[in-house]
């Protein structure tokens, strides 16, 4: 199952999320399933490296708390409804390959026209 760690840094605060393939194909499946939560969860998270409890109670050397990691996934249509400008912008490689496999197109940049300088 995916993994979750926060980690407090100097300075600022950080989450990483770790899956695996199988963990992103079944979120995919997922998303198109009829009836589907279109998520995961688990319980294996960690705070600065020290592993919270994985059930309610559960006694460990530590004060963190139970933390459960809920990912969802959501149609592009969905998740982008809010945003003006659409998806952001990803490598091209990476473009060409969420555009053949149905994803949102990308962010299109408006470009004003500048006033031109005369020429002499």
């Amino acid at each position: 199952m995916a993994r979750l760690h926060v980690m407090n840094l100097e300075g600022e605060g950080r989450v990483e999320v770790t899956l695996s393939r199988r963990n992103l194909l079944t979120l995919l499946q997922k998303l198109d399933m009829p009836g589907s939560m279109r998520q995961i969860e688990n319980n294996d998270c960690f705070g600065d490296g020290v592993q919270t409890p994985f059930y309610p109670g559960e006694g460990r050397d530590n004060s963190l708390p139970r933390t459960i990691l809920v990912l969802r996934c959501e149609d592009d249509a969905e998740h982008y409804a809010k945003r003006a400008a659409g998806p952001g912008l990803i490598h091209p490689a990476t473009e060409r390959f969420v555009q053949e496999h149905g994803g949102a197109p990308p962010e299109v940049l408006a470009i004003c026209d500048q006033p031109q300088e005369p020429s002499e």
